[in-house]
Order: C-alpha cells, then structure tokens, then sequence
C-alpha cells in the first residue's frame, strides 16, 4: 500500500472530520483498484510469457523434425540421382560413346560431397547435444555448489554455451552448402544426359533413309586392303606361263555372293 495512504491517514486520525475520512475512502478504494490492475497486469504478463515459452517450443520441435527430414531428403535424393545416372550410361547411352564425360564425373563428385556435408552435419548435431548434456550437468553442479566454486563453475558454462552456439552455426552453414551441391549437381547431371541424348538423336538414321544408304553410312571409312593374288604356275612341265588378265581403270572385282 502507498506510503501517501498512510500518512493521510494519521492526518485524518488527528483532525476527524466527515470530509476527510470521504476522501480517505476515496482514496483507499482508488488504491484497491490499482493493485487489482496490477494483479490483472501480472495474470496476463505470466499467461503471455507461458504462451511464449509454449510457442517457442513448439517452434524448436518443427525446426528439428523439419531439419531431419530435410537431411533425409537429401541423401534419398543424392542416391537416386546417382542411381539414374549410372542406369543413363548402361542402358542409354554406353559409357565409351558419351559426350561431356568429365561432366558426369563432376556431377558425380558434387552429389557424393553432398552426402558427405549430411553425415557431417549429424556429428555436428549429436556433439552440440552432448555438449548440452554437458552444460546442464555442470549447472545442477553449480546450483548445489558454495559461493567460492561458482565463479568458475559459470565461465565454464559460458565456455560451454559458446561452443554450443558454434556447433549451431556450423550446422547451419553445413546445411547451406549440402543444399548448394546437391542443385548443383543435379544440374551438372542434367546438363550431361540432355546433351548426350541430343547427340544420339542427330546420330540416329531416320527411318524413310533407304537400306542401301544405311550400309553406306555403316560401311568403315578404311576398305581392307584387297589380298594379292597367287602367281599362276604351268600344270605341266614345258607349258607357257598362263598370263593374268591386266584390271581395267574403274573395273573391280565383285566379291561372290
């Protein structure tokens, strides 16, 4: 109750007169209701604080689920990409025919950091927890503890706060960068089978193209050499040698069918 109030009330105690004990009810009332405000003010500040604490919870739950699930994601994600590729060069487009190939082992290698950068951030994760594990430890240690030992016992925690807090932001830029190279690989990937796929479809023969064009188009670029014919030998002892017919320009011989 206000000081005010009291010395008001010595006043009136001394001097009763029907105008002052009016005001010093008054004045009492307007007092009453003030600490009933506050009471009101106090009830309300407690409910938003515990709806805070409620809410931010809440929010760390989701942030943690949805971070485990992105995680997820992405390693299901990698493999897959990885797995089709592999499948592009088998069934496809074989491996010794391809175009671009230093851009398949690119996107290969940017998809496998990415599945690295996801097992690192879950050490980085378990070790903040355990850190956390630890702060909470030490804090129950120094709440028992006397007055001499608190002092240290706080900037260790401090010290532990501090690498929990590193431990946060490296887990965040982890994430980042896994999400960069998983885009950037698929992109790569990407780049690797639309380009061979456009390759194979200008290599392709059509389909109206003749046969005769066809084994044009097959035939080596470099005929065999033709074998050199065996020197015809007499039968008989004392005939003439029988003479090879001389080849004409442009006539060749036909191969037997």
């Amino acid at each position: 109750m206000p000081s005010n109030l009291v010395d008001d009330r010595d006043f009136y105690r001394e001097k009763p007169t029907r105008l002052g004990v009016r005001q010093a009810g008054k004045r009492l009332s307007r007092a009453a209701e003030r600490a009933a405000e506050d009471r009101r003010a106090a009830k309300r500040l407690a409910e938003e604080l515990s709806e805070c604490t409620r809410e931010k919870d809440d929010a760390y739950k989701t942030l943690n689920k949805d971070q485990a699930e992105y995680d997820k994601q992405l390693l299901v994600l990698s493999a897959g990409f990885l797995a089709l590729a592999l499948g592009f060069i088998k069934d496809v487009v074989p491996l010794n025919e391809a175009i671009h190939r230093p851009a398949l082992y690119f996107g290969f290698s940017l998809l496998a950091l990415c599945v690295f950068s996801v097992l690192g951030s879950y050490q980085y994760s378990i070790r903040a927890h355990f850190r956390l594990a630890e702060h909470w430890r030490k804090k129950s240690i120094m709440l028992e503890s006397s007055e001499d030992d608190r002092p240290r016992l706080e900037q260790e925690l401090a010290t532990i706060r501090d690498k929990i807090a590193n431990d946060s932001e490296n887990i965040k830029r982890v994430n980042w960068g896994s999400g960069v190279l998983f885009a950037l690989g698929v992109a790569v990937l990407v780049y690797f089978v639309v380009s061979n796929l456009e390759a194979q479809s200008h290599m392709r023969v059509p389909e109206h193209v003749s046969d005769e064009w066809r084994q044009q188009m097959t035939r080596p670029s470099n005929p065999p050499s033709p074998q050199p014919q065996p020197i015809p030998t007499p039968s008989h002892p004392g005939e003439p040698y029988p003479s090879t017919p001389t080849p004409t320009p442009g006539s060749h011989p036909k191969p037997p069918r």
